[in-house]
């Protein structure tokens, strides 16, 4: 038996962002094609403050071949049964364990507020007084290790879970929902699936959900078939002589990176922060704007603000070769997210500014 698992949806208004529901519908016809008829949502169906939901209803309805079990994030935490018709639709109200098999259970966590998910199962257990020989826990929140992002769509910490407690009570696999990107922890066998659908442009790429066997409970991820893809870029400009030349070939290398298909390129909606020097502002925007539409690529946001022109053409060949050079040099280090983007960002001021 196989089910499905996803979060972080926050739907609202079709109007407002219909990509959303566009995102689910077509997970819901994977699942309809695979026959897979149980869907899990760890939290945050729904966007803040968002109470009508005759749509979702409408549309669980309409997929009824497949069960909803819905887990109350905290975006939606006051979801409730009687707020649907759907007869498919579970919502989990209160911390529950469902038995899906012979030998396995799943543990269902919904968010509450100014509490965590290490005090919500050990209420659990010490009520329940055996813990299942085999179970997963799937729920709303943060895992508090040292390498977990910030979430930037909001601060703070929600429903947190901590390394003691799946080393006290040992879930075989652990699916949270909250953090937007998609993360493996597989030291402790803990995942989030992440949106299916960016909210901005902090979430960029492809987007995916989980299908998880619960024979031999291995985990894959499904791409999601979206209407936009997001990416964020820093692009770093010098005053080449052919810089069109240049400007041409540093996109084909970000568009490679991607890793997605030429269909996609159509979805890509780009914000481009421009850095560094050129020989002509107006002219490079021109040459950027015209290559990124050669690729079918049209919506472009570009952010100008850290790009100028060089106020002298003195030794410029001196300076781009030694400016290439130390990028060469760059490349063989390894960075943490952002630093390398300051260091070439200081060379390139440092020489040409």
């Amino acid at each position: 038996m196989k089910i499905a698992i996803s979060s972080d949806f926050h739907l609202t208004e079709d109007e407002k962002h219909f990509e959303r529901y566009y995102s689910l519908k077509s997970i819901l016809e994977k699942l309809k094609e695979k026959n897979i008829n149980t869907f899990i949502i760890a939290g945050d169906l729904f966007d803040r403050n968002y109470t009508n939901h005759f749509k979702f209803d409408s549309i669980a309805k309409k997929f009824n071949q497949i069960n909803f079990f819905i887990i109350p994030g905290n975006h939606d935490h006051l979801l409730k049964n009687a707020q649907f018709e759907a007869n498919n639709i579970k919502i989990i109200e209160n911390t529950q364990l469902f038995k899906f098999s012979e030998n396995l259970s799943i543990l269902f966590v919904p968010f509450v507020p100014d509490t965590s998910m290490d005090e919500a199962i050990i209420t659990y257990f010490k009520k329940l007084k055996e813990i299942p020989k085999k179970w997963i826990l799937i729920g709303h929140g943060e895992y508090l290790n040292l390498n977990s992002p910030e979430n930037p769509y909001e601060k703070g910490n929600y429903m947190s879970l901590t390394k003691n407690i799946l080393k006290r009570y040992k879930p075989h696999l652990t699916i949270l929902g909250h953090i937007h990107k998609p993360m493996d922890f597989k030291d402790e066998n803990l995942f989030y699936p992440g949106s299916p659908c960016s909210i901005d442009h902090t979430e960029i790429g492809k987007r995916y959900f989980i299908i998880l066997n619960l024979h031999n409970l291995t985990l894959k991820r499904e791409e999601v078939e979206t209407k936009y893809l997001f990416f964020d870029e820093n692009f770093f400009l010098m005053p080449y002589e052919d810089e069109e030349n240049m400007v041409g070939k540093n996109i084909e290398k970000m568009i490679e990176r991607w890793e997605i298909s030429e269909s996609d390129l159509k979805k890509v909606n780009l914000k481009l922060n421009l850095i560094g020097f050129t020989n002509d502002i107006k002219k490079v925007i021109q040459i950027i704007t015209k290559k990124f539409k050669e690729k079918g690529i049209n919506e472009i946001n570009l952010n100008r603000e850290r790009l100028h022109t060089i106020t002298s053409k003195k030794n410029i060949s001196m300076k781009l070769k030694i400016v290439n050079e130390v990028l060469k040099e760059i490349e063989k280090y390894k960075f943490e997210n952002g630093l390398k983007d300051k260091v070439i960002l200081n060379v390139i001021a440092k020489i040409f500014g």
